[in-house]
């Protein structure tokens, strides 16, 4: 018996390095091997996609806050920031304020029709400009 299981595991040695012996000379990988490493270039991927999406939602954030900077309208931009950008109820921005809530959503209706006017003034300003430029 103990014969058997000796011969038996120098059989899975001499096999063992036959394995590493083709891996290291004809670059075969083990299959784990692969996997893993296919999977952590697939997470790398997600990784890096959610980057990108992070810095794009942030490129957005800063060119409303630039339009919110424009407003003349009173507690206006603070009304939209929190809202929009920090995803606020209506009703804990308008204690935040000192509104009651139907002032806080007449205060949202103002605030953003003048950011629409803003926008509006600055797309047709865009638009001349690169009619000019034509």
């Amino acid at each position: 018996m103990f014969s058997r299981v000796c011969s038996a595991t120098t059989k899975n040695l001499h096999a063992n390095s036959i394995v590493t012996t083709m891996d290291e000379t004809h670059g075969i990988t083990p299959p784990d091997v692969t996997r893993n490493e296919a999977m952590m270039s697939k997470y790398m991927e997600a990784v890096d996609q959610v980057t990108a999406l992070i810095q794009e939602k942030n490129a957005v954030i800063d060119r409303v806050e630039a339009k919110l900077m424009q407003m003349q309208t009173t507690n206006g931009p603070e009304m939209l920031r929190s809202i929009y950008i920090e995803y606020k109820p209506v009703t804990e921005v308008a204690n935040e304020l000192h509104y009651s809530r139907q002032g806080a959503y007449k205060l949202g209706d103002r605030a953003l029709r003048e950011l629409d006017r803003i926008l509006v003034a600055e797309e047709q300003t865009d638009r001349q400009q690169s009619a000019g430029a034509v």
